[in-house]
C-alpha cells in the first residue's frame, strides 16, 4: 500500500513538474487513485508558477507529513545526574493531555515521585524517579518515543 502511494506522489510530481515546463495552460486527470486539476495563469510568469492542485488526498495520505517546526539546537548539559527511561515507548509529560506535566524544568523532586508515563505494547507505566535534586532540563519530549536507557531528565 504504501509503495503504490509512494507512486501517486511521485507521479503526481513528475505532472506538475510536466505542466510547469509545457505551453499547457490546464490540465485535469482522473485516475482510480486520484484526481488533480492544474491551472496556469496568463499573467504570472513561468519560472514562477504555482500549480492549483487538489491536495485532499495527497494530505490525507498516510506517508505525507506536515512541515515540523524548525527546532532550536538542544544546548549540552552536564551532569552526572540523571533519570533513564526504563524501557522503549512513548513519553508523556502528563496523566492526560490536558492536565498539567508532572515534572518542569526548576522543580525539586524527591526519589520516588512520578515524572512521567510511558506507553510501552498499550501499557501506561508511572514512571518514578529514583533520585532526588532539581531538574535542570527535561529531554524526553511528550507524544515521542524513547529507547530503553536514554536520558529522560536531567538533575542538578
Amino acid at each position: 500500500m504504501c509503495n503504490k502511494n509512494n507512486e501517486i506522489v511521485d507521479k503526481t510530481i513528475e505532472i506538475i513538474k510536466f505542466v510547469s515546463e509545457s505551453n499547457i495552460s490546464e490540465l485535469e486527470l482522473e485516475t482510480k487513485d486520484f484526481n488533480i486539476s492544474l491551472k496556469k495563469h496568463n499573467d504570472v510568469p513561468q519560472q514562477n508558477f504555482i500549480p492549483q492542485i487538489n491536495t485532499k488526498q495527497i494530505i490525507n495520505n498516510p506517508i505525507y507529513k506536515a512541515p515540523q517546526k524548525e527546532e532550536k539546537p538542544v544546548k549540552t548539559i552536564k551532569s552526572n545526574k540523571s533519570i533513564k527511561a526504563p524501557m522503549t515507548g512513548t513519553f508523556y509529560s502528563a496523566p492526560s493531555p490536558d492536565a498539567p506535566a508532572f515534572v518542569k524544568v526548576g522543580d525539586n523532586i524527591k526519589s520516588g515521585q512520578t515524572i512521567c508515563i510511558i506507553e510501552a505494547m498499550k501499557m501506561l507505566n508511572e514512571i518514578k524517579s529514583d533520585k532526588s535534586g532539581t531538574i535542570i532540563a527535561i529531554k524526553g519530549k511528550n507524544g515521542e518515543l524513547v529507547e530503553k536507557g536514554a536520558e529522560i531528565i536531567i538533575l542538578e
